[in-house]
């Protein structure tokens, strides 16, 4: 009989506004093969509803300057994506910020990038769990 351990995966899930992201432990499921001349023994790695996730709020946000720069990594030199001006809304995650820069999602460009939290007032957030 052979088991092989499994890594846990990580699990990612999109639903309503939210993403959910959590490692999922790897639970032992034993399945037997029977050939004619030997029994092989596999164990596979599944995820079950207890497992622990952690719940990003999907956030909004309105750009409160004009000509802020949407870029490709958080900080003052990287290449700029395109312009945002005052009274644009672009999404991202409360969680997801950096030197003072928050990952985001622009609509008007159909990019992600990043953008200066001091540009940026919370409009509204999808409450977690």
């Amino acid at each position: 009989m052979k088991i092989t351990p499994v890594k846990p995966a990580i699990v990612l899930v999109a639903a309503a506004g939210m993403f959910l992201v959590g490692a999922a432990p790897a639970t032992a499921q034993p399945t037997t093969t029977t050939t004619k001349a030997t029994t092989t023994t596999t164990t596979t790695a599944s995820a079950t509803a207890q497992d622990p996730v952690q719940i990003l709020q999907m956030c909004t946000y309105e750009v409160t300057g004009d000509g802020v720069r949407l870029r490709t990594q958080p900080n003052n030199t990287s290449t700029v994506l395109g312009l945002l001006y005052r009274g644009d809304r672009v999404n991202g995650h409360w969680e997801e910020n950096q030197n003072g820069f928050h990952l985001v999602y622009s609509s008007r460009h159909g990019k992600s990038g990043w953008v200066a939290t001091a540009y940026l007032s919370l409009v509204s957030c999808v409450p977690g769990r």
